[in-house]
């Protein structure tokens, strides 16, 4: 997923790049690359600014169904957020935000504080202890 994230758009990037963004070690973005590749997901263009890298973007088919694939998870998000007021769903992201740092991060991980960059910090309506 983190390959069509990056790609949405009809941009191409390096498989150096896709491995960056998407955190992941380059042997595995190899294999998911040409498993896309075999499947018409993806297409490689050799690179003009290096001769040793090829350039990864979406085929047109899959363009054409990013839209539709769009919908459809915007309709989920939808249905699972179904009686979610705005600060329920602001706190939900926050907390979901936190779990994807720990498990990226482990126990490397700095410990998550109410100050900062934290979008709940000033919401004196969001309980820090919800469970």
């Amino acid at each position: 997923m983190p390959v069509l994230v990056a790609l949405k758009d009809g941009g191409s990037l390096s498989q150096k790049e896709l491995t960056r963004r998407a955190g992941v070690e380059q042997p595995s973005m190899a294999q998911l690359l040409a498993r896309m590749e075999r499947d018409g997901v993806i297409r490689r263009k050799p690179d003009p600014a290096d001769g040793r890298s090829s350039l990864i973007s979406l085929t047109a088919r899959t363009m054409k169904l990013i839209d539709p694939a769009r919908a459809i998870m915007a309709q989920g998000n939808r249905d699972a957020l179904a009686g979610f007021n705005d600060r329920e769903v602001r706190q939900l992201v926050a907390l979901l935000q936190r779990v994807i740092t720990n498990v990226s991060y482990g126990s490397d991980c700095p410990p998550t504080s109410r100050t900062g960059t934290d979008p709940l910090a000033s919401d004196p309506t969001v309980d820090p202890h919800p469970l």
